[in-house]
């Protein structure tokens, strides 16, 4: 348990408030800080995750900004068997 706080619940890099895991979202810590034009940083934001950048700094929903996407919305990942044949399917 890090800094005593139960497993399942993690620290937000910005404002420091403690939440449920699943409520954190990561992305790089390049794109920490306010937000001047949430169009630009979102457009900077995909394109961080399209070229695999590392998501390293997990914030909670208020400080995260456009695109916040806990992993309790997105499910289940899938198996290798099923994440391999998205990816034949894909041409991938």
């Amino acid at each position: 348990m890090a800094e005593g706080l139960p497993l399942d619940h993690g620290r937000c890099a910005c404002c420091q408030r403690v939440v449920h895991i699943n409520d954190l979202d990561a992305k790089p810590a390049r794109l920490a800080g306010p937000i001047i034009n949430a169009d630009e940083w979102y457009t900077e934001l995909q394109n961080a995750l399209w070229a695999n950048e590392d998501c390293d700094r997990l914030e909670c929903e208020e400080c995260y900004g456009p695109g916040y996407t806990p992993i309790s919305l997105l499910g289940p990942a899938p198996s290798y068997a099923d994440a391999a044949a998205m990816l034949r399917a894909a041409g991938g």
